[in-house]
């Protein structure tokens, strides 16, 4: 007895075999990908994305700031990496750590190796107070009114 394939794979391309046109139609979407891709890859290449890498680079690599337990941060431009807190959103520094954890996050991750060095809190939606750990080459202090 030979056994049937109902795989999701099998159903589309027995979908696809009887309906030139939906073969078609998924056809051209497969190349619209490709061409958004190609794009993609083609505007990271444009000299004006060079100037924004190195611009981030050194902003991420400068002299870390010390930061004390008390006072207002935020992240710095374009290297948020994290949901929370928000763009402009200050948070207060609960600890710097004297020696980063390192997370151990899959060597394929942006997390990969992080040295998390300092404590954050940061008021949730709930409005509660919550901690987490960061990298505080991210951050900068928040300036006060008035301060240039």
């Amino acid at each position: 007895m030979i056994e049937r394939d109902d795989s999701p794979a099998s159903r589309l391309l027995s979908y696809l075999a009887a309906d030139p046109d939906a073969k078609r139609e998924l056809e051209l979407m497969v190349d619209q990908m490709a061409d958004r891709k190609a794009s993609t890859i083609a505007r990271q290449r444009e000299p004006a994305t060079f100037g924004r890498l190195l611009e981030l680079y050194k902003s991420l690599v400068e002299a870390r700031q010390s930061f004390t337990p008390g006072q207002l941060v935020q992240w710095k431009p374009g290297l948020k990496n994290r949901r929370v807190p928000l763009y402009g959103q200050p948070v207060v520094v609960v600890e710097a750590l004297a020696e980063p954890v390192l997370t151990d996050a899959d060597s394929g991750s942006q997390y990969y190796r992080e040295p998390l060095d300092i404590a954050l809190g940061i008021v949730d939606q709930g409005d509660d107070f919550d901690v987490f750990h960061f990298d505080s080459r991210r951050f900068e202090a928040v300036k006060e009114p008035g301060e240039a």
